[in-house]
């Protein structure tokens, strides 16, 4: 029984929405109707709108382009008023025809005449120039010269204190080798029972080869050579005969010299540089290697004498001077030994750097004359003032400093 009343229930609900659903369907159809009516006045309305924009800009163009053209033809019609009235003006053509051989020339006459000013101060210009250009030129030289001038002035009063102090020295080498005469001739009697002074307990320095020269001397060392074990050498044969037949220059004569020297014998080396000598005595390279032998063999002042030589034929030879103050100095002389070795650094002064000179090494006289050099140059032994920064940012700023006072 619950059964079919619950049917029947459905039943009648089923019926009633039935009949309602074609009134609703009816209803929601009217008011699509509508909601598109209303959409398409509103993009009828929008559409009238842009259009209507759109006149307004088309009308606004228009009349800007309008106004343009206007003002154009005003412009053409003030210009055709223009050119009617200075036509109006103008003279007829066989007038301007006529003027115009006339003023031709008169024009390029102007034209000329500045051109000819314009190239006039042009070449003024170069003129003043050059004048000036040649001022500085001469002034230029003029201090060269006066440079040079005070240089050579200098070496020589260099080389002339330098020529009275060796003068000086010699003086006193000659008065101290009279007193030893002297002491010798007073001890000669007693001079017999002593013992024989020997290089070695000089110092090891070796005595001074007797110096022999002439023809004579010449044969025997060229027959001493021959006969000893030198003499089987190709070379050393090849320069006794040109010795014997008398055709060798001085270079050879020294260059042989040399090689005898470098292998101990030095007498006979300075038989040959007597030759040499003789043969080129304005050469100042012959007169430096003959000092060179006498410091070899032990004999200072006879170098020295040797360098003063080669000093005089070239004043200028670096070398010369060097072994000069070297001499000087195993001559205890040695302010003069200074002065020579200045000379020589300042002409050439890579003969301190021992890379180019090892003996500068052993030469204890180069300290005092690189500070002598020094001194000259830089002129005090002080350093120069130094530069002090106005702001110093690990110091507080004045206005901080004053606050703190």
């Amino acid at each position: 029984m619950t059964v079919r009343f619950s049917n029947a229930l459905a039943a009648v609900v089923l019926g009633v929405g039935l009949l309602v659903a074609p009134a609703a369907f009816v209803d929601l159809q009217a008011q699509d109707r509508e909601s598109a009516a209303e959409e398409q006045t509103t993009a009828s309305d929008a559409q009238a709108a842009r259009e209507a924009k759109k006149e307004a800009k088309r009308r606004a163009r228009q009349e800007r382009i309008d106004a343009y053209l206007e003002r154009v033809a005003e412009r053409k019609a003030e210009k055709e008023r223009r050119r009617t009235e200075q036509e109006a003006q103008q003279p007829p053509a066989a007038q301007q025809a006529a003027e115009a051989p006339a003023a031709r020339p008169a024009r390029a006459e102007a034209e000329a005449g500045a051109d000819e000013a314009q190239g006039s101060a042009r070449q003024e210009r170069i003129n003043a120039y050059l004048e000036r250009k040649a001022e500085k030129d001469e002034a230029r030289a003029a201090r060269r010269a006066e440079k040079e001038r005070e240089k050579r002035e200098r070496m020589a009063r260099e080389l002339e204190t330098r020529d009275e102090r060796q003068a000086a020295a010699r003086q006193r080498e000659v008065a101290g080798e009279r007193q030893k005469a002297a002491r010798r001739s007073e001890g000669r009697r007693s001079a017999a029972s002593r013992p024989a002074v020997t290089a070695a307990s000089r110092g090891g320095r070796r005595a001074a080869p007797a110096r022999r020269g002439g023809p004579a001397a010449l044969a025997q060392a060229q027959q001493r050579i021959r006969q000893s074990t030198l003499g089987q050498d190709e070379t050393v044969r090849a320069y006794l005969d040109l010795f014997d037949n008398d055709e060798a220059t001085a270079a050879q004569y020294a260059t042989f010299a040399n090689y005898l020297a470098q292998g101990g014998m030095i007498e006979d080396a300075f038989i040959y540089y007597d030759r040499a000598t003789g043969m080129d005595p304005d050469n100042a390279l012959l007169w430096l290697n003959v000092g060179t032998l006498y410091r070899q063999a032990g004999s200072p002042a006879q170098a020295a004498d040797s360098y003063a030589k080669a000093i005089r034929l070239a004043p200028n030879n670096a070398l010369a001077h060097y072994n000069m103050g070297v001499a000087l100095g195993e001559m205890d002389r040695y302010e003069e030994a200074i002065d020579e070795l200045s000379i020589a650094l300042r002409l050439d002064p890579t003969l301190a750097d021992p890379e180019k000179n090892p003996q500068a090494v052993n030469n204890e006289l180069l300290l005092p004359v690189k500070l002598r050099l020094y001194q000259n140059q830089a002129g005090a032994a002080g350093l120069p003032l130094v530069e002090v920064p106005e702001e110093d940012p690990d110091s507080p700023a004045p206005e901080k400093r004053r606050r703190r006072r």
